[in-house]
């Protein structure tokens, strides 16, 4: 996440927040994604705070118009040994860029593959919502795809990540990396996403609010917490390890 300023009125510096966001996941044995924000020039704080932790994050671009802004950063990443980059596609509509009068663009897939080729990082795209897209996606030279809505802020109407993520687990999963985001508040819940067909989870509000709060401890006690939990919630349904979490170890209703 970035944007501690816009959505957490400025209690700490955007500088502060990313590099305590990246190496209290480190610390912990995951990994930060920090998004390149709707300022122009924030992106170099938060590859900096990825810089820092030795490339243990990864960066998230917006879906700018301006290709040279694109290049740029991913100049800068590959400098910075950033584990990896990635582009929310679903932030066409992002309400920031829009007050700070950047135009997003809506890209087709030979667009997108033209943008994945500038750089030699892992590259994910992040925001899709359906079998169609997954499928394209994963017949592409993409590294992992995020099943994500962007928190519900960008369409009114759009379902819930939970709701689309088993069709789109069916069509792709073996053939890319299924992460998932979207509500995630318990390691129960965790359990759910996987047990849905996701091999890995984002968790975004509340580690900005554990963060914010504690910081470094607030973090370790959620992520600390969610596993805990998560453990919890294998134990009673029978799943050994997380290779065992299937989805008839949850009742759901069906959205077709």
């Amino acid at each position: 996440m970035t944007g501690v300023g816009t959505n957490m009125n400025f209690v700490m510096t955007d500088s502060d927040y990313a590099q305590l966001a990246v190496s209290s996941f480190y610390e912990n044995g995951s990994l930060a994604w920090l998004g390149d924000g709707a300022t122009p020039d924030k992106y170099k704080i938060m590859v900096e705070a990825i810089s820092k932790s030795n490339g243990k994050g990864i960066l998230i671009c917006k879906p700018r118009a301006d290709e040279g802004l694109l290049r740029e950063r991913f100049v800068a990443a590959e400098e910075a040994g950033v584990f990896a980059l990635g582009m929310d596609i679903d932030a066409v509509n992002f309400k920031t860029m829009k007050d700070k009068n950047l135009q997003s663009i809506s890209r087709n897939l030979n667009h997108l593959e033209k943008i994945r080729s500038w750089t030699k990082l892992p590259f994910i795209l992040k925001g899709i919502m359906s079998v169609d897209d997954a499928k394209m996606v994963a017949d592409s030279d993409f590294s992992a795809l995020v099943v994500s809505n962007h928190g519900g802020r960008v369409l009114d109407g759009m379902p819930g990540t939970a709701r689309v993520l088993p069709k789109i687990a069916e069509a792709v999963k073996g053939r890319i990396p299924i992460v998932v985001d979207g509500g995630i508040r318990s390691g129960m819940d965790v359990f759910k996403m996987l047990a849905l067909g996701a091999e890995s989870v984002l968790v975004g509000r509340p580690v900005a609010i554990a963060l914010v709060g504690g910081e470094k401890a607030g973090v370790r006690y959620l992520l600390q917490k969610y596993t805990d939990e998560l453990k919890q919630t294998m134990s009673i349904a029978g799943a050994p390890n997380l290779a065992s979490i299937y989805r008839n170890m949850i009742l759901h209703k069906y959205h077709g």
